[in-house]
């Protein structure tokens, strides 16, 4: 059974002083939920805000659909595995910010954190740091322009571009 407290959150910088979050202090493994900037990386990956495309520029996967440990028989457990052992996930700085200030939309990841998850819709406005992090170390990467991120990651510029204005165009007739 998850047990649950409510908190006043005054880690630094992680939302606004004095607000007032439910947070599960024991995950489903027993551990305590707690979390790092070690794990926005993962939060990005997972993210339904994403666009995940394998070493070809194409997409996928549904992204907003993504789940680890799928409970149902008709729904794929690991789909990002589709995309093979290593694939990209695009997010622009519009993603980023709403990150930053509204909160991760999903985090169905918590089965790959040694310390637990970020709770959904909690302000984690270290994502930039926490990217920053991960651009350092050659794990992440940051581009102007989607064919300067291909350029970067030894993607087609071509059917990068492709992917992401009919993936855009998508969000736009919906």
């Amino acid at each position: 059974m998850t047990t649950t407290q409510t908190v006043s959150v005054e880690r630094r910088e992680l939302a606004v002083p004095g607000t007032e979050y439910t947070v599960p202090t024991i995950t489903s493994t027993g551990r305590h939920n707690v979390w790092t900037l070690n794990n926005i990386p993962l939060g990005c990956a997972y993210n339904s805000l994403s666009i995940a495309v394998r070493h070809d520029g194409r997409r996928f996967m549904d992204e907003s659909q993504y789940e680890a440990f799928s409970k149902d028989i008709d729904v794929d457990s690991f789909a990002h595995w589709k995309g093979g052992a290593n694939y990209f996930v695009i997010l622009s700085d519009d993603e980023m910010q709403h990150i930053a200030s509204v909160g991760f939309d999903t985090t169905y990841w918590d089965g790959y954190n040694t310390q637990g998850k970020i709770p959904a819709d909690l302000p984690v406005p270290e994502v930039y740091e926490g990217m920053g992090y991960a651009i350092e170390e050659g794990m992440a990467w940051k581009a102007d322009t989607v064919e300067e991120l291909a350029a970067q990651i030894g993607v087609d510029p071509a059917a990068l571009a492709e992917t992401v204005a009919r993936y855009n165009a998508s969000c736009d007739a919906t």
